[in-house]
């Protein structure tokens, strides 16, 4: 009963096996087959584009974040000079005389 039993195995393995190995050579062939492009698949703009356009994308929230910052430890810009009292503009600063 054993010796029966491995035959079974035994020819179960072989089917898998050559099975396996006829799906990697066609595999293999058509793969090969496949016409490769001649020369480079991008233009060196193109290439510049990506790239620039990735780093842009990742740096976005670095900056918005660095910006937040920015605006949370800096001091707030100086208060605009406010205009002079109705009394003050009514009476110029007169020169003072040496004395």
């Amino acid at each position: 009963m054993i010796p029966e039993n491995l035959f079974y195995l035994r020819l179960v393995t072989l089917v898998i096996g050559i099975s396996a190995l006829t799906v990697w050579a066609l595999v293999r062939y058509l793969v090969r087959r496949r016409p490769m492009p001649e020369g480079p698949a991008l233009t060196k703009r193109e290439l510049e584009q990506l790239v620039e356009t990735a780093v842009r994308r990742a740096m976005a929230p670095l900056e918005a974040r660095m910006e937040r910052l920015e605006r949370q430890l800096l001091p707030p810009p100086p208060m605009a000079p406010r205009p002079p009292l109705s009394r003050e503009a009514e009476q110029p600063e007169r020169p003072q005389r040496p004395g």
